[in-house]
Protein backbone atom coordinates (compact mmCIF):
# COMPACT_ATOMS: atom_id res chain seq x y z
CA UNK A 1 0.00 0.00 0.00
CA UNK A 2 3.33 2.77 0.20
CA UNK A 3 2.98 2.52 -3.96
CA UNK A 4 0.05 4.36 -5.27
CA UNK A 5 -1.12 5.42 -8.96
CA UNK A 6 -4.13 7.31 -10.06
CA UNK A 7 -4.95 9.16 -13.45
CA UNK A 8 -6.68 12.48 -14.26
CA UNK A 9 -9.18 12.45 -16.72
CA UNK A 10 -10.23 16.21 -17.29
CA UNK A 11 -12.16 17.05 -20.71
CA UNK A 12 -10.50 19.88 -22.76
CA UNK A 13 -7.69 20.35 -19.91
CA UNK A 14 -4.98 18.42 -19.44
CA UNK A 15 -4.49 15.02 -17.69
CA UNK A 16 -1.48 12.80 -16.06
CA UNK A 17 -0.78 9.73 -14.73
CA UNK A 18 0.27 10.37 -10.67
CA UNK A 19 1.96 8.07 -8.32
CA UNK A 20 2.66 7.86 -4.68
CA UNK A 21 5.36 6.32 -2.67
CA UNK A 22 4.22 7.12 0.58
CA UNK A 23 0.70 5.63 0.89
CA UNK A 24 -0.90 8.80 -0.96
CA UNK A 25 0.54 11.66 1.38
CA UNK A 26 2.22 13.07 -1.68
CA UNK A 27 2.38 13.04 -5.11
CA UNK A 28 4.22 13.10 -8.48
CA UNK A 29 3.28 13.33 -12.20
CA UNK A 30 4.49 10.93 -14.73
CA UNK A 31 5.96 11.15 -17.59
CA UNK A 32 3.02 9.55 -19.28
CA UNK A 33 1.33 11.99 -21.71
CA UNK A 34 -0.89 14.25 -20.57
CA UNK A 35 -2.76 14.86 -23.68
CA UNK A 36 -4.93 11.75 -23.42
CA UNK A 37 -8.09 11.18 -21.41
CA UNK A 38 -7.20 8.30 -18.95
CA UNK A 39 -9.39 6.12 -17.21
CA UNK A 40 -8.52 2.95 -16.10
CA UNK A 41 -5.30 1.52 -13.96
CA UNK A 42 -3.28 -1.32 -13.01
CA UNK A 43 -0.58 -2.18 -10.58
CA UNK A 44 1.70 -4.70 -9.73
CA UNK A 45 1.67 -5.11 -6.35
CA UNK A 46 4.92 -3.67 -5.49
CA UNK A 47 4.06 -0.96 -7.37
CA UNK A 48 6.77 -1.15 -10.51
CA UNK A 49 4.68 -2.51 -13.54
CA UNK A 50 1.72 -0.51 -14.21
CA UNK A 51 -0.69 0.15 -16.95
CA UNK A 52 -3.48 2.44 -17.73
CA UNK A 53 -5.90 2.62 -20.20
CA UNK A 54 -7.50 6.31 -22.08
CA UNK A 55 -10.49 6.42 -23.39
CA UNK A 56 -9.81 7.14 -26.96
CA UNK A 57 -12.25 10.05 -27.85
CA UNK A 58 -11.94 11.30 -31.18
CA UNK A 59 -9.90 8.17 -32.38
CA UNK A 60 -10.11 4.74 -32.01
CA UNK A 61 -8.56 2.21 -30.63
CA UNK A 62 -8.25 3.00 -26.99
CA UNK A 63 -4.21 3.02 -26.05
CA UNK A 64 -2.41 1.12 -23.31
CA UNK A 65 0.26 2.64 -22.05
CA UNK A 66 3.18 0.09 -19.34
CA UNK A 67 5.87 1.23 -17.11
CA UNK A 68 7.64 -1.76 -15.87
CA UNK A 69 9.83 0.80 -13.33
CA UNK A 70 7.19 2.29 -11.45
CA UNK A 71 5.81 5.53 -14.04
CA UNK A 72 9.38 6.29 -14.73
CA UNK A 73 9.12 5.75 -18.39
CA UNK A 74 6.39 4.56 -20.45
CA UNK A 75 5.53 2.75 -23.56
CA UNK A 76 2.36 2.97 -25.97
CA UNK A 77 0.84 -0.35 -27.06
CA UNK A 78 -1.67 -0.25 -29.34
CA UNK A 79 -3.72 -1.74 -31.32
CA UNK A 80 -4.61 -4.65 -28.72
CA UNK A 81 -8.33 -5.61 -30.30
CA UNK A 82 -8.89 -6.28 -34.46
CA UNK A 83 -10.42 -2.37 -34.46
CA UNK A 84 -11.98 0.25 -33.07
CA UNK A 85 -11.80 -0.59 -29.13
CA UNK A 86 -12.93 1.31 -26.34
CA UNK A 87 -10.94 0.14 -23.27
CA UNK A 88 -12.70 -0.02 -20.09
CA UNK A 89 -11.03 -1.62 -17.44
CA UNK A 90 -7.59 -3.38 -16.91
CA UNK A 91 -5.97 -5.41 -14.42
CA UNK A 92 -3.05 -7.10 -13.13
CA UNK A 93 -1.48 -9.93 -11.34
CA UNK A 94 0.46 -9.67 -8.46
CA UNK A 95 3.61 -9.80 -10.39
CA UNK A 96 2.28 -7.82 -12.98
CA UNK A 97 3.47 -10.52 -15.91
CA UNK A 98 -0.60 -11.50 -16.27
CA UNK A 99 -2.76 -8.95 -16.94
CA UNK A 100 -6.20 -8.50 -18.83
CA UNK A 101 -8.04 -5.41 -20.30
CA UNK A 102 -11.73 -5.53 -21.17
CA UNK A 103 -13.18 -3.12 -24.20
CA UNK A 104 -17.22 -3.06 -24.06
CA UNK A 105 -17.21 -6.15 -26.28
CA UNK A 106 -14.14 -7.82 -26.06
CA UNK A 107 -11.73 -9.30 -22.74
CA UNK A 108 -7.83 -9.47 -24.02
CA UNK A 109 -5.28 -11.51 -22.27
CA UNK A 110 -1.51 -10.94 -21.54
CA UNK A 111 1.20 -12.78 -19.99
CA UNK A 112 4.25 -10.47 -20.83
CA UNK A 113 3.21 -7.38 -18.34
CA UNK A 114 1.08 -6.02 -21.51
CA UNK A 115 3.16 -6.29 -24.56
CA UNK A 116 1.05 -8.58 -26.33
CA UNK A 117 -2.43 -8.58 -26.24
CA UNK A 118 -4.56 -12.02 -27.28
CA UNK A 119 -8.55 -12.43 -27.05
CA UNK A 120 -9.95 -14.86 -24.35
CA UNK A 121 -12.71 -16.83 -25.18
CA UNK A 122 -15.13 -14.05 -24.20
CA UNK A 123 -14.56 -12.21 -27.04
CA UNK A 124 -18.20 -11.77 -28.83
CA UNK A 125 -20.23 -13.98 -26.25
CA UNK A 126 -22.49 -11.25 -25.78
CA UNK A 127 -24.13 -8.72 -27.12
CA UNK A 128 -25.54 -5.09 -25.97
CA UNK A 129 -23.55 -3.37 -22.80
CA UNK A 130 -20.08 -4.00 -22.28
CA UNK A 131 -17.88 -4.93 -19.99
CA UNK A 132 -17.13 -2.50 -17.22
CA UNK A 133 -14.93 -3.95 -14.50
CA UNK A 134 -12.42 -6.80 -14.19
CA UNK A 135 -9.92 -8.51 -11.51
CA UNK A 136 -7.48 -10.63 -10.92
CA UNK A 137 -5.97 -13.24 -8.63
CA UNK A 138 -2.41 -12.75 -7.15
CA UNK A 139 -1.48 -15.49 -9.60
CA UNK A 140 -3.30 -14.59 -12.20
CA UNK A 141 -4.80 -17.56 -12.79
CA UNK A 142 -8.27 -16.89 -11.85
CA UNK A 143 -10.13 -13.82 -12.78
CA UNK A 144 -13.23 -12.23 -12.56
CA UNK A 145 -15.58 -9.63 -15.14
CA UNK A 146 -18.86 -8.31 -14.51
CA UNK A 147 -20.81 -7.24 -17.27
CA UNK A 148 -22.75 -3.63 -17.28
CA UNK A 149 -26.19 -5.78 -16.73
CA UNK A 150 -25.16 -6.24 -13.75
CA UNK A 151 -23.88 -10.07 -14.95
CA UNK A 152 -20.57 -11.42 -12.77
CA UNK A 153 -18.30 -13.95 -14.63
CA UNK A 154 -15.34 -16.18 -13.56
CA UNK A 155 -12.67 -17.37 -14.85
CA UNK A 156 -10.64 -20.36 -13.15
CA UNK A 157 -8.10 -20.42 -16.28
CA UNK A 158 -6.69 -17.50 -16.76
CA UNK A 159 -9.59 -16.50 -19.43
CA UNK A 160 -9.94 -19.60 -21.33
CA UNK A 161 -13.21 -20.36 -20.15
CA UNK A 162 -15.61 -18.49 -18.62
CA UNK A 163 -18.91 -19.54 -16.69
CA UNK A 164 -22.00 -17.17 -15.31
CA UNK A 165 -21.52 -16.80 -11.16
CA UNK A 166 -23.93 -17.22 -8.96
CA UNK A 167 -24.34 -13.66 -7.96
CA UNK A 168 -27.73 -12.14 -8.65
CA UNK A 169 -27.54 -9.16 -11.95
CA UNK A 170 -28.06 -6.45 -10.25
CA UNK A 171 -26.71 -3.43 -12.61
Amino acid sequence: GDKLIAVAFNYGYPSGVWTSTNSGLAWTQTSAPTTNWWNAVASSADGNKLLVTDRGFYRYPSWIYASTNTGADWQRIIPIGPGAEYLTTVASSADGIKCMAASLWHIYASNDSGQTWLPTSATGLFNGSGWVGIGASADGNRWVAVWQDGWIYLSADAGLNWTTSSAPSLS
